[in-house]
């Protein structure tokens, strides 16, 4: 078994959607994490999306994808009759979770920092720790809110300047603010009101995961290599809903694999 690690840029804005009824203002929500309440993408969308990604590829890439993926393969029966049988693939595929997200800056000489938490951050290191995945260790010590130099507040929020995050910069781009998750919590998604095809006037609201948000997902194989990585790596693959309008368009970029 291997493990292989992957970043995921956000290039557009993104909906991963709960798939929820609910009666407040926003008609179509994103999808959460249970325990952090941030944006994640399900393991489940994480495998639809590659999928996608690879049947649609120029080259024939059957046999790989029954292999990775699964499928339905054709059998004759005993009377004669063709059965269908489900294959389960042989590649797993973990959900895709937060790392960072932009948010507007209200004091401060930039438009935005990658808004990150101490959470997501302790996260990302016990999931890397173990799986066995040889990363640099996020180290970060400090509490409360803390930014790179040039930042007083993000979205009504006081943060307090800290020290260049050198081990967060290879993920996250300066600037950057650092924050409980309970505080990023408090900064809401952006929603946008769009109009329903056909109804003149009638408005609905889907929130959304503003783009250069950062994302990470991990895939574990069954033998030491990995078939989708040269398909995948520094290619950019379309996730979530929307598409037609350009939503969820996202680099992919291999960080490293279990030694």
């Amino acid at each position: 078994m291997s493990v292989f690690l992957y970043k995921m840029t956000c290039l557009t804005n993104l909906h991963v959607g709960n798939g929820d009824v609910n009666y407040s203002i926003i008609d179509n929500e994103v999808e959460l994490d249970y325990v952090l309440k941030e944006p994640t993408i399900p393991s489940s969308g994480v495998k639809g999306a590659l999928l996608s990604y690879v049947e649609n590829l120029k080259d024939d890439h059957t046999k790989l994808i029954k292999m990775v993926f699964g499928g339905i393969e054709d059998s004759k029966g005993k009377d004669g009759a063709i059965d269908k049988n489900t294959t389960k693939g042989l590649y797993k595929f973990l959900s895709a979770n937060l790392l960072s997200r932009p948010v507007r800056v209200s004091l401060g000489k930039y438009s935005y920092a990658n808004a990150t938490s101490y959470e997501l951050i302790e996260r990302y290191n016990s999931l890397c720790e173990n799986l066995g995945i040889e990363v640099e260790k996020l180290e970060i010590k400090a509490e409360g809110c803390l930014c790179t130099e040039g930042i007083s507040e993000v979205e009504g929020i006081r943060v307090s300047q800290g020290q260049t995050f050198e081990s967060l910069s290879a993920l996250i781009p300066e600037p950057m603010v650092i924050m409980p998750n309970s505080k990023l919590n408090e900064i809401p998604l952006p929603v946008v009101a769009r109009n329903r095809l056909g109804d003149d006037g009638n408005l609905w609201y889907e929130q959304f995961v503003p783009y250069n948000s950062i994302f990470y997902m991990i895939i574990i194989t069954p033998d030491t290599d990995n078939q989708l990585d040269d398909l995948i790596n520094n290619k950019i693959v379309q996730f979530g809903g929307n598409a037609s309008i350009g939503y969820g368009l996202m680099k992919i970029e291999k960080m490293s694999k279990q030694q």
